[in-house]
C-alpha cells in the first residue's frame, strides 16, 4: 500500500518490453493464480520464447538494479505517514502478501532509513484475511489500524477480524473490485487524517490536565 504499483510494474515492463509483459503477467495471475515471481516469470518466458542465456543475466541485473532503486517507487507520503506514526507510539508492522522470495527482493531494496520504521516486516504467501499472522495479531493485542488499497480483502480481513480491527482503504485500481461501505483515502489524506487525530487527541489531554 504504500508502494506506487502501477509506476513500478511500468518499470518493470520495460524490463520485460520484448516479452508482452502486460499480457504474461495478467495470464500468470489470473489464469494460473500465479503471484509476480522473478524466476517463474523467467521460467515462462524460457517455455515460451526463444530467449538466450545472456538475455536472461541481462534482464536479471536489469531486475536487481531495479530493485536497489524501489525506494522511488513509494509514495512520497509513505515516510511521513510512517514517521507519525511512529512518533505516536504506534507498533508498525509491514505485512507482505505473494511470492515470498519476490516480497523478500523487494523490502530489502529499501533504505535502511525506511526498513527501519517497521517493528516486525512479515512475509506471507496466503490470503490475507486466512492469515494466521493476523489473527494472532488481533488476539495479542486490543485492536489493530490495517492500511490496505484492495477493497475486496478489506472486507474479508474485516470479517475474519472482527471490530477490533480498524480498517483504512487506501485509493486503487482495486479499492473499488467490491462493493463495501469504506471510506476511499489518499495517502496524503490518510496522513492528514491521522495528523489531526493525534493533534485532537494531545489538545484533550492538555484540557484534561488542566480541568
Amino acid at each position: 500500500s504504500l508502494l506506487d504499483t502501477n509506476k513500478f510494474k511500468k518499470a518493470l515492463a520495460e524490463i520485460f518490453k520484448d516479452f508482452d509483459f502486460e499480457k504474461n503477467y495478467n495470464d500468470l495471475k489470473e489464469k494460473k493464480g500465479e503471484n509476480f515471481d522473478l524466476n517463474i516469470f523467467i521460467d515462462f518466458l524460457k517455455k515460451n520464447y526463444e530467449i538466450t542465456d545472456e538475455r536472461i543475466k541481462e534482464i536479471e541485473d536489469k531486475c536487481g538494479e531495479l530493485l536497489k532503486r524501489i525506494d522511488e517507487f513509494l509514495f512520497p507520503e509513505a515516510k511521513k505517514l510512517l514517521e507519525l506514526l511512529k512518533r505516536n507510539g504506534y507498533e508498525i508492522i509491514l505485512a507482505t502478501f505473494g511470492r515470498k522470495s519476490w516480497q523478500e527482493q523487494k523490502v530489502g531494496g529499501l533504505n535502511e532509513n525506511i526498513k527501519e520504521k517497521f517493528d516486525q516486516i512479515i512475509f506471507e504467501e496466503f490470503n490475507k484475511s486466512k492469515s494466521e499472522f493476523f489473527k494472532t495479531l488481533i488476539k495479542e493485542r486490543e485492536n489493530a489500524i490495517i492500511i490496505n488499497d484492495n477493497a475486496k480483502e478489506c472486507l474479508e480481513m474485516k470479517e475474519a477480524l472482527g471490530d477490533r480491527a480498524e480498517i483504512y482503504l487506501l485509493d486503487s485500481k482495486y479499492s473499488h473490485n467490491a462493493e463495501h461501505n469504506f471510506k476511499i483515502y489518499s495517502l496524503e489524506q490518510l496522513y492528514q487524517y491521522f495528523k489531526d487525530l493525534f493533534e485532537h487527541n494531545q489538545e484533550t489531554k492538555k484540557q484534561f490536565k488542566i480541568a
